[in-house]
């Protein structure tokens, strides 16, 4: 009796084991993201709030941001529409929200010691990053 209890515990195990694998791979987990911009004809530095990414998907093989482009050239765009000049952006992201808030205070604090610039904070009610929608 107790083999039989035992054998079918096992084989109930192992038919359901793969489907809650399964489950957790197809959930994409929270990402987010603060940009960083500088005008290249100017001493003004600009910095986005953290913020969730709705939508944002990471590679598979290399844990990339997909469309990461497209992020920064929302900031770009954005940012070209209130100040002239071309601006630089760069995204960073991360799945720990701890670990990139502790990126952003360390660029932040990094950027505040840089004589002969300004630094613009952009906070989250003036910008936000929007999902990316693929044609």
């Amino acid at each position: 009796m107790r083999f039989f209890i035992k054998s079918a515990l096992l084989s109930l195990a192992i038919t359901t084991l793969p489907l809650g694998l399964q489950a957790k791979s197809d959930k994409q987990p929270t990402v987010y993201a603060f940009g960083y911009s500088t005008n290249l004809n100017d001493t003004t530095l600009f910095i986005s709030a953290v913020q969730p990414l709705e939508g944002a998907v990471l590679t598979r093989k290399d844990h990339f941001l997909e469309h990461r482009n497209a992020y920064g050239n929302q900031l770009k765009a954005h940012l070209e529409n209130l100040y002239q000049g071309h601006h630089a952006c760069a995204v960073f992201f991360s799945k720990n929200k701890k670990s990139l808030d502790k990126k952003y205070a360390k660029l932040r604090a990094h950027l505040l010691k840089m004589k002969h610039t300004h630094l613009t904070e952009i906070p989250t009610s003036e910008f936000q990053f929007k999902p990316i929608v693929l044609e």
